[in-house]
């Protein structure tokens, strides 16, 4: 249930963590233009926004969105070897991997670094 909207949310998390929209936009790169829009409620953020945003907050994104749930995540934080079985089997399924090929760490970091120094291609901006 929403309880809150976005833009009340963004200014709460700004003020208890006294930061304003200058700051936030040199702290995470966002433009201040679109901060301006976020806290007057004539935009929302989008996915990749938000989840910066929490991750700088340090709040839970469901929260930042206004729906009535605790700020802070209850959920656990996953170890690297829990985030590389997930992608592993998300691999799998995607078709990328087949079931008995494997990945090492290295493979990994490799498979991340591309997708970073192609981001502008793979999210068509």
């Amino acid at each position: 249930m929403l309880v809150d909207t976005f833009a009340n949310r963004l200014k709460k998390i700004m003020d208890l963590n006294n930061i304003k929209s200058i700051e936030l936009s040199e702290k995470t790169g966002i433009s201040k233009s679109q901060i301006s829009h976020w806290i007057s409620g004539t935009y929302k953020a989008k996915q990749d926004s938000l989840t910066l945003l929490a991750e700088f907050f340090d709040v839970d994104e469901i929260w930042l969105m206004g729906f009535d749930v605790p700020m802070k995540s209850e959920r656990k934080k996953l170890t690297e070897k829990e985030e590389q079985e997930l992608l592993k089997d998300f691999l799998k399924r995607k078709g990328f991997l087949d079931d008995n090929e494997e990945m090492t760490e290295d493979d990994f970091n490799k498979l991340i670094e591309f997708a970073k120094a192609n981001k502008n291609f793979i999210m068509k901006k």
